[in-house]
């Protein structure tokens, strides 16, 4: 619940034994600011605001609001998560820009320090954080040429909190402003020494802004600002010396880049890195966010050659003692295996794992395991200071289920289900299994296939709901995990299983409506009952009861508030068409009222077009009329979500 604007003041008083004063009610404005919680913006108002009634009303001058007072209300909704925090911080300004020249707070003026504190608000908002903060910031440059006095000079915060509002704008040249500011800085402190001088935060800044931009040529840019760093900081200016986070984020630049050099770039950047460290540059060293930039510029750049330059990688952080990598390097390392979908490499890991050389073997879910073994015995004898954890394990997990080795993935995801939890039972808190993992068992066990999977799917839902009712709300089961568990039916054998996945989904809403916001029905389970219906087969009441399931699933889907079918739900449910009606002119209808309809709601993709033909390929030449699969209309495809 929201605290009473008062109660920490009161206990304040009550410590110090003595009348509050305007150092007790800033000290609570200081406090409420620094909570960023999303009401103590309002809060910090509302002390405000009955601090200047006692004053203004009451005449109580000992809790007279002073710069400060104002500036830390404007700090508390900079910082908190309101929606509207930065337009309520400007707001703040404009009351005590508005009270000095009415003359009721005379001596009580705006400074430096609040107009950073505003900008800094619109940097971290979503408004128009550039533009917005790039006006208050001239407003200051204003009146700092009109008075002349240093309090409204311009600072390294006025600077770099206009720069992040500009790295942080989704506008496509806010990478471009933010550098022209950065040069214009510059130029300034040439001509003035008075003035604010660049730093390495400021170029980092840009660097950022240029990083997180790869289709505007961010990588070219970040190295560009790099090496006009590093000739700075070569000819003596040692404000701008490139440090890891600099190094960090042009790494990220390149492995997001859209040049196929980028990636060579980004190993040779790496290893300039480890080159200034051992010449003793004490403030460059890779680290795990270096490696793990890696791990991401490999599963961009490199193909099918991921898992070699994964491999060597993780040699790398292994013959470089200087480094420390976390249990989310092998994380992201394991889950990097578990998309390149490389089977059978021939694996010679020296030291990671001996048993690599079974071709038979997927090769990346067994490099996976032995790293995991590795990581193990590395901590054990000393040589590591980090030892797997949950996250390592559900990553390994994943692997698994995306390993595509159906049977052996189904049982080695139980296998480390279970170890686990027998370790998490013998003391080892940090292999508590959560829900992640008991939705990544539900996921290998759908795509396995084997006998009784679904009963196994079923156990472990009711068992993490047991869980939760027994108090431990991690396990809660979420949308994932009821998704997996109606997979695991759509997949199966089961004749009635369009009814088995209508009945989960049942279950899931009536937990989302108890209160589980985690459970959420969401386009994707309502896709998986469809895919159940489409597989159907048997007897007529079978098939009976499968298309009953399908109709009521999309009428329900299409009838939601805040979900909408979409090219998948669709094309599934003309594929159900196909699979469960029998050819007649009812059907023919049906095929071109759902046809129609994806169209309506611009979500034709290409399920949509291989079920048509399917269904009727004579509706399908009529409906497409000539029209190329190619070169469908844009009203079609509008809101089509495809995985490239």
């Amino acid at each position: 619940n929201e605290p009473g604007v008062f109660e920490e003041l009161n206990a304040t008083e009550k410590t110090r034994k003595h009348p509050a004063n305007t150092w007790t009610f800033n000290l609570l404005l200081s406090r409420l600011a620094k909570s960023g919680k999303p009401w103590a913006g309002q809060r910090a108002e509302d002390v405000l605001d009955y601090m200047l009634e006692s004053y203004n009303k009451y005449g109580n001058h000992q809790i007279k609001p002073d710069t400060i007072s104002f500036n830390k209300v404007m700090d508390a909704w900079s910082r908190s998560s309101h929606p509207d925090a930065a337009p309520k911080a400007e707001a703040i300004l404009r009351r005590l820009k508005s009270l000095h020249e009415m003359g009721l707070l005379e001596e009580v003026q705006a400074d430096r320090v609040s107009f950073n504190t505003v900008i800094s608000a619109y940097a971290r908002s979503s408004h128009n954080q550039g533009q917005d903060a790039e006006r208050l910031f001239q407003e200051l440059v204003d009146l700092f040429k009109s008075s002349s006095e240093e309090r409204f000079r311009p600072d390294i915060v006025s600077y770099t909190s206009l720069l992040n509002a500009w790295a942080n704008n989704g506008n496509p040249t806010g990478a471009k402003r933010a550098e022209e500011i950065l040069l214009q800085m510059q130029k300034d402190y040439k001509e003035d020494a008075n003035n604010a001088k660049p730093n390495t935060v400021c170029f980092n800044t840009v660097i950022r802004a240029w990083a997180i931009r790869p289709h505007e040529g961010g990588s070219k840019r970040a190295e560009m600002l790099l090496r006009l760093m590093e000739d700075m900081f070569i000819a003596g200016n040692d404000d701008v010396q490139p440090d890891t986070r600099t190094y960090n984020i042009v790494l990220h630049a390149l492995a997001n880049g859209q040049d196929e050099e980028d990636f060579v770039k980004a190993q040779l950047l790496l290893e300039h890195m480890h080159e200034e460290h051992r010449n003793g540059n004490a403030i460059v060293k890779p680290d795990t966010v270096s490696y793990n930039t890696m791990v991401m510029a490999i599963t961009k750049h490199c193909g099918k050659n991921s898992l070699e330059a994964l491999e060597n990688l993780l040699q790398d952080v292994y013959q470089n003692d200087d480094i420390e990598p976390g249990t989310a390097f092998f994380s992201n390392l394991i889950n990097a295996l578990s998309r390149t979908g490389e089977k059978g490499a021939v694996w010679l890991a020296e030291g990671i794992i001996e048993d690599m050389k079974d071709v038979n073997r997927n090769g990346t879910v067994w490099l996976a395991e032995g790293i995991i073994e590795d990581m193990r015995n590395r901590f054990e004898n000393g040589t590591l200071s980090v030892k797997p954890d949950v996250t390592v394990y559900n990553a390994l997990l994943n692997c698994w289920a995306k390993s595509g080795e159906k049977t052996m993935a189904a049982r080695r995801a139980q296998d480390i289900l279970e170890y686990m939890q027998t370790k998490y039972e013998a003391g080892n808190a940090d292999l508590k299994p959560n829900v992640q993992s008991y939705t990544l068992v539900l996921d290998a066990l759908a795509k396995s296939r084997v006998k009784n999977a679904t009963e196994t799917a079923e156990e472990i839902l009711e068992y993490m709901q047991e869980c939760h009712r027994r108090g431990d709300s991690s396990l809660r089961p979420n949308a994932h995990a009821y998704t997996a568990l109606i997979q695991n039916y759509a997949r199966s054998e089961l004749p009635f299983k369009a009814v088995e996945a209508q009945s989960v989904l049942n279950r899931m809403k009536a937990d989302f409506e108890a209160g589980n916001v985690g459970a959420r029905p969401n386009v994707i389970v309502y896709n998986a009952v469809l895919n159940a219906c489409e597989y159907s087969f048997g007897n007529d009441k079978v098939m009976q009861e499968a298309f009953r399931v399908a109709c009521t699933t999309l009428d329900e889907l299409r009838a939601s508030p805040y979900i909408n079918p979409n090219h998948v739900s669709y094309g599934t449910f003309l594929g159900v068409c196909s699979e469960l009606m029998p050819k007649s002119d009812v059907r023919n209808e049906m095929v071109e009222l759902i046809f129609r309809r994806s169209c309506a709601e611009g979500q034709v993709g290409r399920i949509v077009l291989k079920k048509l033909r399917e269904a009727s390929p004579s509706i399908y030449y009529e409906l497409l009329d000539g029209i190329s699969e190619d070169n469908l209309p844009m009203k079609w495809t509008k809101n089509v979500r495809e995985r490239t």
